[in-house]
């Protein structure tokens, strides 16, 4: 930090043009807005060949506010106008079909056949390596008891969890939301190989203004 500082010193630049992922260039970025160096900051766009510039770390486009601000308002008059014509409410099911196959086999996933059914699929598997690779040591596989004993915990945890009460009852069967599962901070992926999502509050804010106006996020 102090070799920014005497750098900036020095040269006063009038702006700067960094990269606040890895640790020094993050550095150079805090040290730059510490010191009232504006910095701009070029990000690949998620859709199309395109890029943006942002003035922080925290990847918002410059303008961002002002755009949402004018596609909130567009939203609002649009959905005024439903309102007034009374168009018949749609009751098509938007549950993705993954999610949806997911809730119609939790149950299945706590019986007793299923337990055993993972077991023999595990045994089999050591035991087709054993036949064909005899004495070869296969790097980055875990034993035959540990997945079992894996696979064993996550099957108590899952009969534990359908006991319980639902965590969002309030929320009426059918209705379209955005999950987005929180992480524990600190933490490496986070930091390191998501450095355009780091932020998860920033995340969960964009979230709740990109997605569609019928949805929920949880």
């Amino acid at each position: 930090m102090y070799a920014f500082e005497e750098f900036l010193s020095q040269f006063q630049p009038i702006a700067a043009w960094v990269f606040p992922g890895s640790i020094g260039s993050a550095a150079l970025a805090s040290t730059a807005t510490g010191m009232g160096v504006p910095w701009r900051w070029l990000i690949p766009s998620p859709k199309g060949n395109l890029f943006y510039w942002t003035a922080e770390q925290n990847v918002r486009p410059i303008g961002f506010q002002a755009a949402f601000d004018r596609r909130l308002k567009k939203l609002r008059e649009d959905q005024q106008k439903v309102v007034e014509e009374k168009a018949p409410a749609d009751d098509r099911d938007t549950t993705p079909p993954r999610a949806k196959a997911a809730f119609e086999n939790r149950y299945r996933r706590t019986t007793l056949k299923y337990l055993a059914n993972q077991f023999y699929r595990i045994l089999r598997t050591d035991l087709g390596l054993r036949v064909r690779r005899p004495g070869m040591t296969i790097y980055g596989r875990y034993k035959p008891l540990e997945k079992m004993r894996q696979i064993t915990e996550r099957w108590f945890w899952l009969r534990r969890q359908l006991k319980k009460a639902p965590v969002t009852p309030n929320i009426p069967e059918g209705t379209p939301f955005v999950f987005f599962p929180l992480h524990i901070e600190p933490e490496a992926t986070l930091m390191v190989e998501a450095q355009h999502a780091d932020n998860q509050l920033l995340v969960v804010d964009w979230l709740a203004k990109t997605a569609h106006p019928e949805h929920r996020v949880i």
